[in-house]
């Protein structure tokens, strides 16, 4: 198994050629030991996750099927971004494994930022609209403004995520409800019961929502 630093993978990722002789890995596992738990490994866990939601892969794989549109983008998600064991590296972490059928291939160190998370994500054939990085980005700081009990801060940084969220359309379902949600609960704590239950509203209504498979798109 392999391990190499991220800058070394975000530098290939311009050059198309890179990755043009062989088959991408299809998934990736986040280490959740003691180590890399305690350098934010679960954020990592969640930031991938999210991301892949909103993925061209993953709405692709959703016209495919029926249902819950929130359900089939995370379910897609869930079958590329997994948990993992100890990879080694403790103290370089959060750290990241690709994987393909065959086993584990190359192990990644010190993936936290949305960028990096991105990068990760088109390694194995993911991509993910550059909206939802950003809006991705401002939950980060969303969840650190909340922490140092800033709420009214945290509210304006999900707006602006919301928005930014918001040009994908359904193509966000996931992302736009799992904000939404977040913000409700700022609202909660903010003692603003109104503005919290219509968030969850909206949220409800995302999750409701039906996905258009591609033979009723092509009616």
């Amino acid at each position: 198994m392999a391990s190499r630093a991220l800058i070394v993978l975000t530098a290939l990722l311009p050059t198309a050629a890179a990755f043009s002789t062989t088959t991408p890995p299809s998934g990736l596992r986040v280490c959740k030991n003691v180590a890399c738990k305690k350098a934010g490994s679960l954020d990592t866990l969640d930031s991938l996750f999210a991301l892949a939601t909103t993925s061209d892969e993953a709405n692709a794989a959703a016209s495919r099927s029926s249902g819950s549109l929130v359900a089939l983008q995370a379910a897609f998600a869930a079958s590329r971004i997994q948990s993992a064991g100890c990879l080694e590296g403790c103290g370089n972490g959060p750290n990241v494994v690709t994987t393909d059928a065959t086993g584990p291939e190359d192990v990644f160190h010190d993936v936290y930022k949305p960028a990096s998370c991105v990068a990760l994500l088109e390694h194995i054939g993911i991509h993910v609209p550059d909206a939802a990085k950003k809006a991705w980005l401002r939950r980060m700081y969303a969840m650190r403004a909340m922490r140092s009990n800033k709420h009214a801060e945290a509210v304006a940084l999900l707006t602006e995520g919301l928005q930014e969220a918001s040009v994908l359309k359904s193509g966000a379902a996931h992302l736009l409800q799992q904000l939404l949600e977040l913000r409700a609960d700022v609202y909660d704590q903010l003692r603003d019961t109104e503005k919290a239950a219509a968030d969850r509203k909206r949220a409800a209504g995302l999750r409701s929502m039906v996905a258009e498979t591609t033979a009723a798109s092509a009616k």
